[in-house]
């Protein structure tokens, strides 16, 4: 099995300046919409056959070009979403905790994607009193590498793509690595970065797991890297 961990393209958090109010479950720029159509056009030579994306707005919107492109239907992930969920700042350690998208809301502004059942009419962040903490990051990484592995141990010619973000990515790759889960070192991906994974397969004469490449951008032109 091979696996595409993609970062969400450019959101308005990410240009949000010093002291500007942190914006809960953001959308794209119109930046983080052409590196969407940008990493969609590259991922169509890649041969994926299952496509999947964290339930927040910034992750859902460039999925929608990947999609399109690889005639997917794509696959909402829960356990995937960024750090500390769909969370608003108030002040320097305040932080309101809300719903995210509610299931209605996520079906009429994404049609087509396939929602699980965590996604319901309150929405589906089951927040922390106060932000998440990193520990609960890491276990959810965990359990995501866990069910990748489950799967790569019997279809072996899948291609998974998962579009998340730069925090679980990092959460993510140490799961699936078998990695220490401490901050003294971060797998960076800028957006629309791409990290490919090769699981053990048997036909091939692989017996390990394989980063092939890391924070691949290829796909941006140097002035539309972020």
């Amino acid at each position: 099995m091979e696996l595409y961990i993609i970062r969400h393209g450019q959101s308005e958090n990410n240009v949000a300046s010093e002291g500007d109010p942190h914006v809960p479950d953001c959308p794209l720029t119109d930046l983080g919409h052409r590196q969407a159509q940008r990493v969609a056009e590259y991922l169509t030579g890649e041969g994926i056959t299952h496509l999947y994306c964290s339930p927040m707005v910034r992750a859902l919107q460039t999925t929608q070009p990947i999609a399109e492109a690889l005639g997917l239907a794509p696959a909402v992930w829960v356990d995937t979403h960024e750090r500390g969920g769909a969370v608003w700042r108030q002040g320097e350690d305040h932080w309101v905790n809300l719903p995210g998208l509610a299931r209605a809301e996520m079906e009429a502004q994404f049609p087509g994607y396939a929602l699980p059942e965590e996604v319901t009419g309150a929405g589906w962040w089951r927040h922390y009193d106060g932000f998440e903490p990193r520990e609960a990051l890491y276990m959810r990484g965990q359990r995501v590498a866990a069910a990748l592995a489950r799967r790569a141990e019997t279809r072996f010619a899948d291609v998974v793509a998962l579009v998340t973000h730069g925090g679980f990515a990092d959460a993510l790759i140490r799961g699936v690595l078998h990695l220490p889960t401490d901050e003294s070192s971060f797998f960076l991906h800028n957006n629309t970065g791409i990290t490919k994974i090769n699981y053990p397969d048997p036909a091939k004469g692989w017996d390990k797991t394989v980063m092939f490449y890391h924070n691949r951008v290829d796909h941006l032109p140097p002035e539309m890297v972020s």
